[in-house]
């Protein structure tokens, strides 16, 4: 997220006639500050961050997120081949592409799997009813996404709405159910037009950042085109929770397990790569004017403002 905020805060800059100079902080004590920017008219210098697409500026307030389940398309390779440049664009991320049925099929019953797995795990459950959907948008912090944005059907509404109490989902983990849930989840998926994931070649926190920055210029390419992203990173953090022994039970790794060599098999540079997005592609279905969730600023940035002596 931080990385996507700094490509929107450039572009925006430049929109303005400023150029920015970064300080990254990776080594930085305090797990609040990310990076320090400098904002300048100045243009002489050579260690400004340059500017990639200066001209989608104007599609960062028009990208969006099709949830909705539509005919899938066959996307253009020139098309793919944009995206691919774009998101490469930043050294050391790489952009793996499939428009494979097949294994398209696949993908979904990792990424649903994976979906129920962390929906029943008492960490995964309190962060996707607390974090993730935002149930009372007047109450919203602008994190998440508003209820009415997930475009669930009647049933998958009322078996959410009892599925907030952790008592329901314990009983549906000690019964090894919830595969209804599962199942809608990954209707949805097949009808992706094409699934994608962006990788870093090595876990540092700069690279984590420059993820974001790939992803945010990735999306908003994608917006020009006329597609929607739709972020389903669920085995992400599932196969992060696996690689740092995070607490799950002998099942639960066992399956995580099974479903990271189901994902190794359909991306075969994951197993040397660290995926850090998954997301499917499919065409833009916004309406005009639908609001989009967002952080507030004053969240994500603090300006301080010199004068020169």
């Amino acid at each position: 997220a931080f990385g996507a905020a700094f490509e929107n805060l450039t572009l925006a800059s430049a929109k303005v006639g400023l150029r920015i100079k970064t300080n990254f902080l990776a080594e930085s004590k305090d797990q609040d500050l990310v990076a320090i920017f400098e904002l300048s008219e100045r243009s002489e210098a050579n260690d400004f961050e340059p500017v990639h697409a200066p001209e989608r500026v104007d599609h960062i307030l028009s990208r969006s997120t099709n949830r909705k389940i539509s005919p899938p398309i066959d996307i253009p390779q020139e098309h793919i081949q944009k995206l691919k440049t774009t998101a490469e664009s930043i050294e050391n991320i790489g952009l793996h592409y499939t428009g494979d049925r097949a294994q398209i099929d696949r993908l979904a019953e990792i990424i649903s799997q994976s979906d129920l797995m962390t929906l029943l795990h008492p960490q995964g459950h309190h962060d996707f009813f607390n974090k993730t959907v935002q149930w009372n948008a007047g109450a919203s912090d602008g994190s998440g996404v508003l209820l009415q944005d997930m475009e669930w059907a009647g049933a998958q509404f009322a078996a959410f709405s009892l599925l907030k109490d952790f008592r329901v989902a314990n009983t549906l983990k000690d019964i090894n159910g919830g595969q209804a849930l599962a199942n809608a989840s990954a209707a949805g998926i097949r009808a992706a037009s094409g699934i994608a994931t962006i990788t870093i070649r090595d876990k540092t926190k700069e690279s984590y950042f420059q993820a974001g920055i790939a992803m945010q210029r990735l999306w908003l390419q994608a917006a020009a085109l006329g597609y929607s992203i739709h972020p389903m990173c669920t085995p992400i953090h599932l196969f992060l929770r696996l690689d740092a022994g995070a607490t799950l039970s002998d099942a639960e790794i066992l399956k995580a397990t099974d479903l990271k060599c189901e994902f190794d098999n359909v991306f075969p540079a994951t197993q040397t790569e660290v995926p850090m997005f998954i997301f499917k592609i499919s065409l833009s279905d916004t309406m005009p004017g639908k609001t989009k969730n967002r952080l507030p600023l004053a969240n994500t940035l603090m300006i301080l403002n010199s004068t020169q002596q």
